[in-house]
């Protein structure tokens, strides 16, 4: 009778999340017991020699086998789990007792999670190190230091009210050096192959190649067709690549984007990226808002809309994309170590806004989007009193973001029918599983598998799975692994050369160099919280209208500081 019940309770759990149905539409397996609300569990394999072991193979061992693992859930975690994958789609979720009998791996006590989703990215940017080329700008690791920031003129050149000046080196700020972008192959897939190194299956980064990430943003790079439509991705929807002075009370800019845009799979503009005046009036140009009589813009708001950045936004912009049920793309560390501040994202989540995390690129942003978690974990920890649970976090780049991209029916959950698009990640915090995604960096992703294929894991689980068909790349931050390349055309060697002065796949070193993720600005704030300062953004708590979450007064407002503490009785849901 306990077996029974249990089996029912799981299935009523895997049903509302993913379909409790294998191949033949059966229930799946036998639930031990139900662990915490939100957490069920099957019965455990015996413990992996290795992280993964290959238990049994079938005759078709690559496109149609069983994972176990504990599978990470947006409503929780299925302990001792399985899914089987047949022909790049998940076919069955569960337990493993119900599961075919095919190729069995085994990777208990590991962490299964949808394939991480990268909302924006310059690909053929990344082989540039943080601060542009190296040595391109003297002062640039000196300016990243926060505290150096604050204190040292010499510093306000590198922290920007908008993006040209950064572009250009307008209005006495350094220009950031980008001139070496590398659009070839060899390029393109080694700036590819670090997300795959880090658990990401998806990259909308405005082009890319073919045998590693699926690129959204070109249809015929998508290699799994999920939609007859690509997203539309626009780094200038205004046109205002040259424009060295922004516009402030019209929507007179050089080429702005009619609404056929919206019949892309996406619209997935930059707007709003800065923190001044001109910055704020790119977003209500492009939702059909603009002050000028004459000139109101183009309204680009809807369901299948993402803004990229959106940082110098208003309660009324961000109202106005909540009721269009559009999507932002936020990318702190980029924003941060760019304009010292990043999109107000309690607003967003208080107006019900869906938010996606993305890496933008190496120049200013993470190497990957582990990096860019642990970003947006510090920043809310330090500056948004722990707003956001770790698993909201890791949402941002699994189910939400494939909802930003459009592709939420297809992508972001381990679900049945959906693309066999997941990730297996060595645990390093078990209390919080979530949290060990966030936490986790290339040497803990166990596997990195896309529409079936293995694309990058462990060296030990792919030699004996997949033998002879993955290369092995040496060790990666102490652990070895292997990389598959069959549907690139190249070897692991011929990129190693090709990528002999590119910024690396990865960082070992904890003391790297990377872009800063703490707020500052010359004479402004240091992102330094005190007992009178606890949000660390220079308006003392007795002043401040939101003392717990950073929020300091930005050259488009003045003195005045959005009110992100009382807004969400004021934005409409």
């Amino acid at each position: 009778m306990l077996t029974k019940l249990c089996t029912i309770m799981m299935c009523f759990f895997v049903v509302s999340l993913m379909g409790c149905v294998g191949q033949q539409g059966g229930r799946e397996g036998s639930m031990r017991s139900l662990i915490s609300p939100g957490s069920v569990a099957c019965e455990p394999l015996p413990a992996p020699t290795n992280r993964c072991d290959v238990l049994r193979m079938g005759a078709a061992a690559a496109r149609d086998y069983t994972v176990a693992a504990d599978i990470l859930t947006p409503e929780g975690v299925l302990r001792d789990g399985a899914i089987h994958v047949s022909d790049g789609k998940i076919t069955a979720v569960g337990c493993k007792a119900q599961m075919p009998d095919a190729t069995l791996i085994n990777c208990r006590g590991q962490l299964l999670t949808p394939g991480l989703i990268n909302a924006h990215d310059h690909l053929t940017f990344n082989n540039i190190a943080p601060g542009g080329d190296p040595g391109a700008l003297t002062h640039y690791a000196h300016c990243n230091n926060p505290l150096n920031a604050f204190a040292d003129r010499r510093c306000a050149a590198y922290r920007f009210d908008r993006r040209n000046e950064w572009r250009k080196g307008l209005n006495a700020k350094v220009q950031i050096p980008t001139i070496t972008q590398d659009k070839s192959t060899e390029a393109l897939l080694w700036n590819e192959l670090r997300h795959v190194m880090a658990g990401t299956t998806t990259v909308a980064g405005s082009g890319g190649t073919q045998g590693l990430v699926r690129n959204p943003d070109r249809l015929e790079l998508m290699e799994d067709p999920l939609s007859d439509r690509a997203v539309r991705y626009a780094t200038f929807p205004l046109g205002d690549f040259n424009q060295e002075q922004g516009l402030t009370d019209s929507c007179d800019y050089p080429a702005v984007v009619g609404t056929e845009v919206l019949d892309s799979l996406t619209f997935l503009p930059h707007v709003a990226e800065g923190i001044d005046a001109q910055s704020h009036n790119e977003v209500l140009c492009l939702s059909g808002r603009g002050v000028s009589p004459e000139s109101r813009g183009v309204d680009t708001l809807a369901p299948s809309t993402s803004f990229i950045h959106a940082i110098a936004v208003t309660e009324q912009d961000v109202a106005a994309m909540a009721k269009a049920k559009a999507s932002v793309v936020w990318s702190p560390r980029s924003n941060i170590s760019l304009y010292g501040n990043t999109a107000p994202v309690t607003l967003f989540k208080d107006a019900g806004v869906n938010i996606a995390l993305a890496t933008d690129w190496t120049p200013s942003g993470s190497i990957n989007l582990f990096k860019e978690l642990q970003c947006a974990a510090s920043y809310n920890q330090d500056y948004l009193a722990g707003y956001f649970s770790s698993r909201d976090l890791w949402q941002m780049t699994t189910e939400n973001a494939a909802r930003a991209l459009g592709l939420g029916q297809r992508l972001g959950k381990v679900a049945v029918g959906y693309e066999a698009d997941f990730a297996v990640i060595h645990p390093k915090l078990p209390d919080d599983p979530y949290a060990s995604v966030i936490n986790a960096d290339s040497s803990d992703v166990v596997l990195t598998v896309r529409s079936g294929q293995a694309l990058y894991g462990d060296s030990a689980t792919l030699d004996s799975w997949l033998v002879g068909r993955c290369e092995a790349m040496g060790e990666v931050c102490g652990s070895p692994k292997s990389v598959c390349l069959e549907k690139t055309g190249r070897t692991f060697a011929q990129l190693q050369r090709s990528n002999a002065h590119s910024y690396p796949l990865t960082l070992c070193d904890a003391s790297a160099l990377q872009p800063s993720c703490v707020p500052s600005r010359f004479g402004q704030y240091s992102g330094q919280r005190t007992d009178d300062d606890r949000d660390g953004d220079g308006v003392p708590d007795a002043r401040d209208n939101c003392p717990d979450i950073f929020n300091p007064p930005r050259p488009m407002e003045g003195k005045t500081q959005l009110d992100v503490c009382n807004a969400a009785e004021r934005v409409p849901r």
